[in-house]
């Protein structure tokens, strides 16, 4: 405060005192206090806190729980889509997508490979270590059972449905247990409807490495352990089922010359996991892949 100011309301209290008046250049005792207090020095002014960066969330903290709950998933996929083909998915990243081919139908999940022989290819069967069981009923051949992630089989109600309505390739890739790549495309592939045992309607020209092993299986049933198609021979018996002496599922006919749903192993014989034109032999095979794709 400056001293000229403080002489001022020095005085005016002594003349308050000493007049004993109410009023000083109009203003009263508690008028002259509440201005003489105005005039200290504020209170000293303390910065706000120092502002401190959030701590960096990590995206990854939940990821053990996330691996737990797609292990618990029936097909272990990521949704992706939907997309009405393999085809029309714009990243061409091989993996599990969400397709809706059908717009009334439901999305349905499927295995996209995107990278071999040109693309655009949903997988209907898998087949690398052994670890899922093909050695099953009808009603899980027709429905589809594993994991598309893993060893699988897609449905024959599916493949039915995806074959039927379009003209369809299938690719079938193969390999041993010495690591020997081979192939088999087909330009046109169909099967029929459950009424007819999803029978192998239609098989186009073959071209490849692995030889055509499927022209034999060509109109026959899909048979499996219970089912045989109740077929008949010439003396009004019931033929022999070939999925249960071959330990799988298939187009059999005669038993013989494909068995890729048969047993998993490396042996030699006609219950494993075969293509006789591989090596002209019943080589029980390490890898077997089946794909299709419309155009």
């Amino acid at each position: 405060m400056s001293r000229s100011r403080f002489f001022h309301c020095a005085l005016a209290v002594i003349l308050i005192h000493v007049i004993g008046c109410s009023v000083v250049a109009g203003k009263t005792f508690e008028d002259l206090l509440t201005e003489l207090r105005s005039y200290e020095e504020p209170p000293k002014y303390d910065p706000p806190p120092k502002y401190e960066d959030p701590p960096k969330y990590d995206h990854y903290q939940h990821y053990d729980k996330y691996e737990k709950y797609e292990k618990k998933d029936k097909y272990n996929y990521c949704y992706n889509g939907p997309y009405k083909s393999c085809a029309e998915e714009p990243t061409k990243i091989s993996g599990p997508y969400q397709l809706q081919p059908f717009p009334h139908d439901k999305p349905i999940g499927a295995y996209c490979e995107q990278k071999l022989h040109g693309g655009g290819w949903l997988v209907i069967q898998s087949r690398f270590d052994g670890s899922e069981d093909f050695f099953r009923n009808f009603t899980d051949y027709k429905k589809g059972f594993g994991k598309l992630t893993g060893e699988f089989w897609y449905g024959l109600e599916k493949i039915f449905k995806l074959t039927a309505f379009r003209n369809t390739q299938l690719l079938i890739e193969l390999k041993n247990f010495k690591g020997k790549y081979k192939y088999a495309k087909y330009d046109e592939f169909e099967i029929g409807s459950e009424v007819e045992s999803y029978a192998l309607k239609k098989l186009g020209a073959y071209c490849g490495t692995a030889g055509d092993g499927l022209r034999y299986n060509h109109l026959q049933l899909f048979k499996t352990l219970d089912h045989n198609g109740n077929k008949k021979n010439k003396n009004k018996k019931y033929e022999r089922n070939c999925a249960v002496e071959r330990l799988g599922a298939w187009w059999y006919k005669d038993c013989s010359f494909s068995n890729l749903n048969g047993l998993y192993g490396n042996k030699i014989g006609p219950k494993y996991m075969t293509w006789y034109p591989f090596s002209d032999s019943d080589e029980g095979l390490a890898f077997s892949r089946m794909m299709i794709r419309g155009y």
